[in-house]
């Protein structure tokens, strides 16, 4: 079977690096309102990358930051992210992927800007786990399109109930479930479960 991962939120506790780049702003001397403000500013500061994070896009539009001090404080997230590692992932993704992948295809398909979503990637070293890895600008459509083609029953897990449900109007062979980390609150007709391991209960359906 194919199985397709979304990475922020689904295996990647992104509210956690939040935190740690926070405090890394913080501790450079950028006050927490700002961060937060410029955090969310930044992500739709280029078209073609609506809705995703890079941390040059975020240290452009911090009021008040040399360059040496930009330089700094870049340093110090990539630091924060590498040194923190496999600990942003959630406690059962390593156990669950790493046997998932014994007998079935596996697949990481995340919206994001590149760069950042490589860091994350490298950071937590969990590219051998794939059989392949997209990254994604825009829409997942035309990737999934790619690798579903052909193939017989799919399963998609991401976050995002609204990428789910697309993605089930596009694709009849794909068997979209949601996981839910931090977005309880999201109103589904979908599946859902509340960590991987609850994946196997819809491989046997």
């Amino acid at each position: 079977m194919l199985i397709v991962f979304d990475l922020d939120h689904t295996l990647f506790n992104t509210d956690f690096l939040k935190r740690d780049f926070c405090d890394v702003f913080s501790r450079c001397g950028v006050p927490e309102d700002t961060f937060w403000q410029t955090f969310h500013q930044s992500y739709d500061m280029n078209p073609s990358e609506p809705g995703t994070y890079a941390i040059e896009k975020h240290l452009t539009i911090v009021p008040s930051l040399t360059s040496k001090k930009k330089t700094e404080i870049h340093e110090a997230l990539v630091n924060t992210v590498m040194s923190r590692g496999v600990q942003y992932l959630y406690p059962e993704v390593l156990a669950v992927l790493a046997e998932l992948k014994q007998n079935h295809d596996l697949y990481l398909v995340t919206k994001g800007n590149d760069s950042f979503q490589k860091l994350k990637i490298s950071a937590t070293n969990i590219g051998h786990l794939f059989k392949e890895i997209f990254i994604v600008s825009q829409t997942k459509e035309q990737v999934l399109k790619k690798i579903t083609a052909g193939k017989g029953r799919v399963i998609n897990v991401n976050d995002r109930h609204d990428e789910l449900s697309s993605v089930r109007n596009a694709f009849a062979n794909v068997y979209s479930v949601l996981i839910r980390r931090q977005r309880n609150d999201q109103q589904t007709d979908l599946p859902v479960i509340n960590n991987l391991r609850e994946v196997a209960v819809y491989m046997k359906k």
